[in-house]
């Protein structure tokens, strides 16, 4: 299936339309390929990771406002972590 192979994987995610907000949406309904399956990946900006996203793939019938608002909160969540204020409140936390 599309989960056994990471070349199929990644040329979904390529062609799964982009979000306002950078969240691209890629449901198997609208794409035979994906057969019940949903992909949800949304782009981390972060220093020396270009191209770096996190993926959730889920069945067509997740409740698509818990998983993008959780997949929003990660995002937000490693920004900020990987950024320079992050690590410094961090690292402030530890001392």
């Amino acid at each position: 299936g599309l989960l056994d192979d990471p070349e199929a994987l990644r040329k979904a995610l390529e062609e799964a339309p982009v979000e306002n907000d950078g969240i691209q949406v890629k449901i198997g309904a609208d794409d035979p390929e994906l057969g019940d399956m949903t992909i949800l990946s949304a782009s981390l900006t972060i220093p020396g990771g270009e191209g770096t996203s996190i993926n959730l793939v889920g069945p067509t019938r997740m409740d698509y406002d818990k998983a993008l608002a959780t997949l929003r909160y990660v995002q937000e969540a490693l920004e900020q972590y990987f950024s320079k204020e992050g690590d410094a409140a961090w690292k402030k936390k530890d001392a």
